[in-house]
């Protein structure tokens, strides 16, 4: 498609839409579906804006070396774990 088909077909769909849509902006939607994200999994932006699923958490959650374990579960949830050497370190100190 050419740009002027494009702007065309822009325009052809947005006189259903009860607002203003140009490139500079910025609508408001109520109920928006975005059919290549997945259901009850959060939701990130890469460096060109579009959305896409997190697909593993241990991404966004760091551990601490024998502290804290982030394992991927692989279903969109991660599992953080405390050592047992830790917590003796804890209950050894008196702080647990």
């Amino acid at each position: 498609m050419t740009k002027q088909q494009d702007d065309k077909r822009i325009k052809e769909i947005s006189k259903d839409i009860p607002q203003e849509l140009e490139t500079t902006s910025s609508p408001t939607f109520s109920g928006v579906t975005l059919s290549g994200l997945t259901a009850s999994r959060l939701v990130a932006s890469d460096g060109s804006k579009s959305l896409s699923s997190v697909t593993n958490l241990t991404s966004w959650i760091a551990g601490t070396t024998d502290r804290v374990t982030v394992t991927n579960d692989g279903d969109g949830t991660a599992t953080l774990t405390i050592p047992d050497s830790f917590i003796f370190y804890l209950h050894a100190r008196g702080t647990l």
